[in-house]
């Protein structure tokens, strides 16, 4: 597609502005690239809801299991340099590993390691360190729990998300660069595309620009602040830390054509569907996830860290990326980051007729908000305090200067009957009044009772 139409832009703004003052999330960012450049950039809410500070752009995310995707990309660049095959069995790399009970491992490959088919335990035998119980394994217990853990499933049968298969890799990324996962990743990746934000684990220089992850709401409608944490030896598959903004360009960075971070052919097979999930429509790639969503055809990957969930997608035919951070247990980054492509796919790829801007507004009733929007195929009126915005969607057509009918909705709405507008004299709207029922202009969906 096309850039994409400051009107369409200036939307997005104003539609998650009022989803985030309805939202009981604490705070996100969306991040917007096309063609690897950003072209929206907004964050909402609070970084840190005890002393109110306001989050910002730059304000940093836990973005947890987009680590794999950082880890993925480091061993395809290994294979390129020579340093190994993807194919390769691990215990060729990791003589550790040959020492393990369950002969099944000598059949593991790296291939499967990356695609999560190895039949590895997925985070060890204690892994209260999700409750915050312990710490995250160190590089020994890593090994330990590893070789006292037989395989849960035959490998190469099936998808199996291991965490620890991960923390595996991070290992081989050291033994076969011969620098530690952080320089290797910093050097080869982060620095690699210009990456200002982004740290493969916690650090102490960078906890002032960190955002405070929080809980999900308990039955007294309040949150309690999580610590910050260090992931020791699953940092390669949870580590990272990261800006919307830098994961989108990192995302950007990986399609066909960029010549960054690894050649066409290695991001071909990167991206190339090994496993399907057995409860969604996600597929799994090396380091990705693969997902068709509203016509296109997404590669990314999520992240949950106590008090945060991401999530990144980019398309791989037009080039959008679109990432959602948030440091709310319980946000829906998943839901929002489709939202603003099915928003995108509305508004289209033109600017709308301009003498449709004068009958956009939001308007408030008992029942909800709904909002006449100008897009490039004509009116539309949806309602927008939700994150599946354009679930409820009716066509507008013009029949006079003050007039619109509602042209094609939901059988049960007011299909075919008048949509009357009264301006004032500066072109402002003044009142709309919807099949007999008046709408109160509310452009952040409040509601105030009318009756005495």
């Amino acid at each position: 597609m096309k850039m994409i139409p400051v009107h369409t832009l200036d939307y997005l703004d104003s539609w998650l502005t009022l989803r985030s003052r309805w939202e009981s999330i604490p705070g996100f960012s969306v991040a917007i690239a096309k063609d690897g450049e950003i072209v929206f950039s907004h964050s909402y809410g609070r970084a840190n809801l005890e002393t109110e500070e306001i989050m910002h752009p730059n304000h940093l995310f836990r973005v947890a299991s987009h680590s794999k995707t950082f880890t993925a990309t480091a061993v395809l660049q290994l294979q390129e340099q020579g340093k190994l095959r993807i194919d390769d069995q691990i215990i060729a790399h990791l003589g550790w590993l040959a020492e393990h009970s369950d002969s099944r491992w000598k059949a593991v490959t790296i291939r499967q390691l990356l695609s999560h088919s190895a039949g590895i335990v997925r985070d060890g035998v204690d892994s209260d360190f999700w409750n915050l119980r312990r710490s995250f394994p160190d590089r020994d217990v890593l090994r330990e729990e590893i070789l006292r853990t037989d395989l849960v499933y035959e490998p190469n049968t099936k998808l199996k998300y291991s965490n620890y298969g991960y923390g595996i890799l991070g290992e081989l990324i050291e033994q076969a660069s011969g620098m530690s996962y952080a320089e290797y990743v910093k050097k080869n990746i982060i620095d690699a595309v210009g990456l200002k934000y982004t740290y493969p684990d916690l650090s102490n220089d960078m906890l002032s620009q960190l955002a405070t992850g929080y809980s999900r709401l308990n039955l007294s409608k309040g949150r309690f602040a999580f610590p910050h944490i260090h992931t020791n030896a699953l940092a390669a598959a949870t580590g990272f830390c990261s800006t919307a903004g830098d994961l989108a360009i990192f995302f950007s960075a990986l399609r066909i054509g960029t010549g960054q971070l690894l050649r066409d052919e290695s991001k071909r097979e990167m991206r190339r569907m090994q496993w399907q999930s057995t409860y969604s429509d996600e597929g799994y790639a090396l380091g990705l996830s693969i997902q068709q969503a509203g016509g296109r055809s997404l590669v990314g990957h999520g992240g949950g860290l106590p008090g945060f969930i991401t999530r990144s997608y980019l398309d791989i035919d037009d080039g959008l990326a679109v990432v959602v951070c948030s440091n709310g247990y319980d946000a829906w980054s998943t839901s929002i980051a489709k939202a603003v492509y099915a928003l995108i796919d509305l508004f289209g790829e033109e600017a709308p007729r301009e003498e449709h801007a004068k009958f956009e507004g939001r308007f408030s009733t008992f029942f909800g908000v709904s909002e006449v929007i100008a897009t490039a195929q004509g009116l539309r009126m949806i309602y927008p305090n939700s994150w599946y915005p354009i679930d409820d969607i009716s066509s507008l057509s013009v029949v006079d200067d003050t007039t619109l009918r509602i042209a094609e909705t939901d059988s049960y709405s007011s299909g075919g009957e008048l949509i009357h507008y009264v301006f004032s004299d500066d072109g402002s709207i003044q009142q709309v009044t919807e099949a007999g029922s008046v709408l109160m202009l509310s452009s952040d969906g409040d509601i105030r009772q009318i009756w005495t």
